[in-house]
């Protein structure tokens, strides 16, 4: 793949970067050595929901649900990539996709799917200006009335959560998504790669608190 200029110069500016994308270089070419499936053909299923970014040690810490718990390798080790691993080429007219996270629309010239309804909760009044996401009551508040609405529907519901921003108190109190330097900084890169490249300087520890309390 073509590296573009951005990358090039974020890449000799920012050598910690290259580990980044060597790790997802290696897993996107070795799905077959890594034994990746597809989640949503792997198994039979009604209600599909996903938590974005959440560690699976981390869900089995918190988790009450009933049932047995197991893991399995994901397609993908980033949203976007998750998405065209997934959906790309499919026709998915017998499912509705619940989103708070806006990756599929971005992303809708790489991504050809065909849902029987793709409803963007990002995109109505329940995002919340002040936390700068969607709050994950307010999702599962849509998702009820509309899988109500298409009872013979399969339902993907996708939450940003525990995906930053942080929105418990621990994570209100030490991130203010609000803030240039975490909104937009000086190198007006994401918040994981501000991290990595010490722009933004906290503890593992600080980081693990705010998901889990997500």
């Amino acid at each position: 793949k073509t590296i573009s200029l951005h990358n090039l110069k974020l890449a000799i500016k920012h050598p910690q970067l290259v580990g980044r994308g060597l790790n997802r270089f290696y897993y996107r070419f070795n799905r077959k050595l890594q034994q990746r499936q597809r989640l949503t053909t792997s198994k039979e299923w009604d209600n599909m929901f996903i938590l974005d970014a959440c560690p699976f040690e981390m869900f089995r810490e918190t988790s009450e649900l009933p049932g047995k718990l197991t893991k399995a390798n994901s397609s993908a080790s980033c949203t976007a990539e998750f998405l065209r691993e997934e959906f790309h080429n499919r026709d998915m007219n017998d499912t509705v996709y619940i989103t708070a996270n806006p990756m599929l629309s971005r992303k809708s010239d790489e991504i050809d799917v065909e849902f029987h309804q793709v409803v963007n909760v990002w995109n109505t009044a329940h995002w919340d200006k002040e936390l700068q996401t969607v709050p994950p009551k307010a999702l599962s508040a849509e998702a009820q009335k509309i899988s109500d609405d298409y009872p013979n529907k399969r339902i993907i519901v996708h939450f940003i959560q525990p995906h930053y921003p942080f929105i418990g108190e621990l994570g209100k109190s030490a991130f203010d998504f609000n803030s240039p330097e975490l909104s937009e900084g000086p190198s007006g890169l994401p918040f994981w790669m501000k991290i990595m490249i010490n722009e933004i300087e906290v503890g593992d520890e600080k980081i693990y608190a705010s998901m889990k309390e997500n």
